[in-house]
């Protein structure tokens, strides 16, 4: 059984044509975001074909879409990383697009936001010792919550549950505002 990796992909589009043919293109009647669809396995593949062709043991499962005028935010969870790899090969068949990907996989402590554009790698950036980072980062209700704890286990447990809140507000974000961003060309 893998670690899972939470991802929240957002795709962006200058013009909602293009946006609704990447939709179109990667949903199937069995996953709202289908890897094989954009990066084809070849018959016969195994695991060793889709780390190398998508940097991840299975495509995304427990995917969930939301929808707004622009943009498409697609959270799933992959098998011990993020899908970078399909995520290159995926945005050269879509240049005018942008993808961002935001990933934390706790069991492997590591966290990261990469954003690509065509052939473009616009930016990159992780987080190593998630656990620590996240532990250094609590607000104080969470810092008074987590000192209160006795138990090890039930320690990371929270340190597992508050990393979605803790990268959003202080990775994520600042990444974001530390990167120039630019127009989608």
């Amino acid at each position: 059984m893998p670690n899972w990796c939470t991802n929240k992909l957002t795709v962006t589009a200058k013009d909602n044509k293009s946006l609704k043919k990447f939709v179109k293109t990667v949903e199937t009647e069995d996953n709202e975001l289908d890897f094989n669809t954009t990066v084809p396995l070849p018959d016969g593949a195994e695991v060793d074909d889709q780390y190398r062709l998508w940097s991840t043991k299975w495509g995304a499962s427990d995917t969930h879409r939301d929808e707004g005028l622009s943009t498409v935010w697609y959270h799933y969870q992959t098998a011990w990383g993020p899908a970078e790899k399909w995520l290159v090969k995926t945005a050269k068949q879509f240049p005018n697009i942008r993808f961002t990907v935001e990933y934390h996989e706790p069991g492997m402590d590591y966290a990261g936001v990469m954003q690509v554009q065509g052939s473009t790698l616009i930016s990159f950036e992780e987080v190593k010792e998630l656990n620590d980072f996240v532990k250094s980062n609590l607000s104080k209700a969470e810092q008074e919550e987590y000192d209160s704890i006795n138990d090890e286990d039930d320690a990371l447990d929270f340190i597992w549950e508050t990393t979605d809140a803790v990268l959003e507000r202080e990775f994520y974000c600042q990444v974001k505002k530390s990167e120039e961003w630019g127009e989608i060309k």
